[in-house]
């Protein structure tokens, strides 16, 4: 991350300049400044899906040009949006369900989450009981704490809030977890990312480790694992997904307590229906050839 760069007013009146900070990122970490994009942007209609404030307001402190538009874009900029709706509405059941919890957001990244949802973990003095941890790696998480502010728990019953800085791959972070309470585990655009390996050992050890609890995430299929380089929001990042799944039970069998209680395909997500008319007619056809069916991108929900 560079230091801050100062921008002249565009008007040039030689008024206040405005601090705006370049983020030095490529690979994986650039991912999350194409994802801030779309809910930054998402944030300013009047149809927004997330009404993600956080977003618009981290963007315009940011030294950061997406690029040219184009409808495949606006495309994966739609279901990104619908992404994080559903696993916000996954989760949020979840603390419904559990008022005492721990959530692990991993590879939060610059994602809004712990103040989305705030309002159901920490937005009022009753006894909550909610431990929300937000973990990435040290250039990440440094980022983040400039850039965004931490939820408030002040006077909030029991919730906690920290940012820990560590690779998700690592033990120690999650070795430091107390293990008391149901946890909810969301991996919003973090598993493709990771090797095989080390996404079903990182599953495993976290179904291991705490009593009971959810995993919530996305996945590629193996079609668009190999067709990666035309997802160019993100390929033209030089990040490379790695991990892919088609069908739920091969992650289910990184531990005996994992059992699968949600698969949404990519069609089928909520809110689909708002997709460009070019675009669900893609995705209708895709649904309807063996191997696109189950090998696009999908959202599971498991249950340990």
């Amino acid at each position: 991350m560079s230091p801050p760069t100062i921008t002249k007013p565009a008007d040039g009146s030689g008024g206040v300049a405005l601090t705006k900070t370049k983020p030095n990122l490529s690979g994986v970490s650039e991912t999350m400044l194409v994802v801030l994009t779309a809910r930054a942007e998402d944030a300013h209609r009047p149809d927004s899906v997330l009404h993600d404030t956080w977003a618009a307001d981290v963007l315009g402190k940011l030294d950061y040009g997406f690029g040219r538009r184009t409808p495949l874009n606006a495309g994966f900029f739609a279901t990104v949006l619908l992404r994080a709706r559903l696993l916000d509405a996954w989760a949020g059941a979840f603390l419904a369900a559990h008022p005492a919890a721990t959530v692990l957001h991993l590879g939060c990244g610059l994602d809004s989450r712990a103040l989305r949802l705030a309002p159901l973990w920490a937005g009022s003095s009753d006894l909550k009981a909610v431990r929300w941890l937000d973990v990435d790696v040290p250039a990440v998480a440094a980022l983040r704490r400039q850039l965004m502010p931490a939820p408030d728990v002040t006077g909030k019953g029991e919730a906690e809030y920290a940012l820990v800085e560590a690779s998700v791959t690592d033990d120690a972070w999650l070795d430091a977890v107390p293990a008391d309470r149901p946890t909810l585990v969301v991996m919003e655009g973090l598993l493709p990312y990771l090797a095989p390996a080390d996404a079903r050992r990182l599953v495993q050890r976290i179904a291991g480790r705490f009593p009971t609890g959810q995993l919530v995430f996305d996945v590629p299929g193996s079609w668009f694992l190999r067709m990666q380089a035309l997802n160019r929001p993100i390929s033209r990042t030089g990040a490379v997904m790695r991990f892919a799944m088609d069908d739920p039970e091969d992650l289910a069998a990184a531990h005996p307590a994992l059992r699968a209680t949600a698969v949404v395909r990519i069609w089928e997500m909520p809110g689909s229906e708002t997709f460009a008319w070019w675009f669900r007619a893609m995705l209708w056809v895709c649904s309807w050839v063996p191997g696109l069916s189950t090998g696009l991108v999908s959202y599971f929900r498991y249950d340990f």
